[in-house]
């Protein structure tokens, strides 16, 4: 188990409110496990990657939605998707010497 620290810290009534009504609810076992959550939201959505992934987002997968509202054809069956996904892993092997 990890460690652990106390803190004393100051919310506002309405934020304390909120955590001892998860408590309440069942949610969550305690204050803590409360603030702990949403200290992990924060570390998970300001991660590292978390520019670089906004910037797929917007750069690659909003155009491609696009395209396919506008044109449905684009879409394939995911039995031909599998089947390019394994011969691209197949290809990609084979030139780092995985497979002959």
């Amino acid at each position: 188990m990890s460690r652990t620290r106390a803190l004393t810290i100051e919310l506002p009534e309405e934020m304390a409110d909120m955590i001892a009504e998860k408590v309440r609810s069942g949610e969550y076992q305690s204050e803590s496990d409360v603030v702990v959550d949403g200290l992990l939201s924060l570390v998970f959505e300001d991660g590292p990657h978390q520019a670089e992934i906004d910037r797929w987002m917007k750069t690659e997968m909003v155009p491609m939605l696009e395209a396919i509202d506008a044109d449905p054809s684009l879409l394939i069956p995911i039995e031909e998707a599998w089947e390019q996904i394994e011969g691209h892993m197949d290809r990609a092997a084979k030139n780092a010497g995985y497979r002959e």
